[in-house]
């Protein structure tokens, strides 16, 4: 059995690189510079940030690797006795989706997905959203405390929302007609790339989208692809060498979940820059 060490009695230091040869690395090793590309549409520069991580945090160095970072222009490193590996990411580097389940005192559950810059504010969102909607995410309303069960950064997904009118139009057809159609989730996957950021002697094929899952709202799956091909349209530039690049590779329909709306998310988002446009 592996000895314990407790969090608390972890040391780091930095030291040079040569010096640390036998120890793990505390932070992560990563190039980072700016790239900037004219916008097709707006013909305005726009300036991006690119990463390349060479050594993730607790990597043992070996004089292999103190070589290599040497060459990289690392001239010192933070170091310690243990792996360290085991770390909150209290703050996302963008937004994520979060995937929250929530269950009532009378044995429900529901799933909330949130968006937002850190698991705990997505905790905080979907637990005070699942009490002030008890009655829309559960079956019985008189649920007398909500707790959650699991929460899940959701990789590849991406919610492409319904808005509020959208769900306002919905519930008047039913309350006029209870057999009336309503829209179904349905998951899309597509592969693509990006144009304007690919660089085809990038090593870790930048801008390649490869099986995104796009989650979209449709009365069908046909009208469901169409719908993602025609967001990734406008979002991306994805011709390449006269080429068109976007696929729809398949689609399925997707596990009812409440998509809890951007305005609320918004207040769990402390980055100003991150939050939402409000989906009127």
């Amino acid at each position: 059995m592996e000895k314990i060490i407790l969090r608390k009695d972890y040391k780091t230091r930095v030291v040079p690189v040569e010096e640390s040869i036998g120890y793990y690395l505390a932070k992560r090793a990563a190039r980072t510079w700016t790239e900037d590309f004219i916008d097709e549409d707006t013909k305005k520069t726009v300036t991006i940030d690119r990463c390349e991580v060479l050594l993730e945090r607790g990597k043992l160095i070996t004089y292999e690797l103190a070589n290599e970072l040497k060459k990289d222009g690392f001239n010192e490193v933070e170091i310690s006795d243990c792996p360290f590996r085991a770390e909150e990411e209290q703050y996302f580097p963008g937004l994520a989706h979060v995937k929250v389940t929530v269950r009532s005192s009378n044995n429900e559950n529901a799933v909330l997905i949130v968006r937002s810059d850190s698991l705990r504010g997505a905790q905080d969102c979907a637990i005070d959203y699942a009490e002030g909607a008890v009655n829309k995410i559960f079956d019985s309303p008189d649920a007398s405390y909500v707790y959650i069960t699991k929460s899940e950064i959701v990789g590849k997904f991406h919610f492409i929302g319904r808005t509020n009118a959208d769900i306002e139009e919905e519930e008047d057809q039913l309350e006029k007609d209870p057999d009336a159609l309503v829209k179904e989730s349905f998951k899309v996957k597509a592969n693509f790339i990006d144009t304007d950021v690919f660089d085809p002697e990038d090593r870790f094929h930048y801008g390649v989208h490869k099986n995104d899952m796009f989650v979209v709202w449709a009365y069908d799956v046909v009208t469901a692809k169409n719908i993602v091909f025609d967001y990734l349209k406008h979002k991306f530039h994805t011709v390449y060498n006269d080429r068109e690049t976007l696929r729809i590779v398949g689609a399925t329909q997707f596990y009812a979940h409440t998509y809890v709306p951007a305005e609320y998310c918004n207040e769990y988002i402390k980055d100003d820059k991150k939050r939402l446009p409000v989906e009127e």
